[in-house]
């Protein structure tokens, strides 16, 4: 028999007033979070394209390049690098750092890490100026994170 269980309803109210984070905020965390991920790539296949030419693991004529419709290894690292800073950036990327907004899960399960979630403003970030023609403030005043 399944049973209720009113701890995700908890959850939710919790979130009840936090404001979403616009699309802008979110492509832009998006591209930044691409530009990191291509310097990463650079930075850690360097090495590896080296190491294996030098065991002649790989051809002198190959070269490991990023192109994510040429390759697996391009995929695999897109993957990972989003879900890997998401899991232990606690919902947020460096992209999502630098724009401070996070996702958030809608039920506190580990079963699934990307459905019923959604994108926040950060309450921790707090701005002096207003963003970039957003007129929602970073939590209502009645939110009990903004307290």
């Amino acid at each position: 028999m399944t049973i209720f269980n009113a701890y995700e309803i908890e959850r939710l109210q919790t979130l009840h007033g936090v404001a979403l984070a616009s699309f802008a905020r979110r492509a832009f965390a998006f591209l930044a979070d691409f530009v990191i991920l291509c310097l990463l790539f650079i930075v850690f296949m360097i090495p590896v394209e080296m190491f294996l030419h030098s065991h002649d693991l790989i051809k002198s004529d190959k070269e490991i390049v990023f192109a994510l419709n040429l390759n697996w290894y391009s995929i695999a690292w897109v993957v990972a690098y989003f879900g890997l800073a998401t899991y232990f950036g606690n919902g947020k990327t460096p992209g999502k750092w630098l724009l401070g907004i996070r996702t958030v899960s809608l039920a506190r399960t580990l079963h699934d890490r990307t459905a019923e979630t959604i994108v926040i403003r950060d309450p921790g970030v707090r701005r002096t100026s207003k963003d970039a023609g957003e007129d929602d403030p970073t939590t209502p005043p009645d939110h009990p994170a903004g307290n």
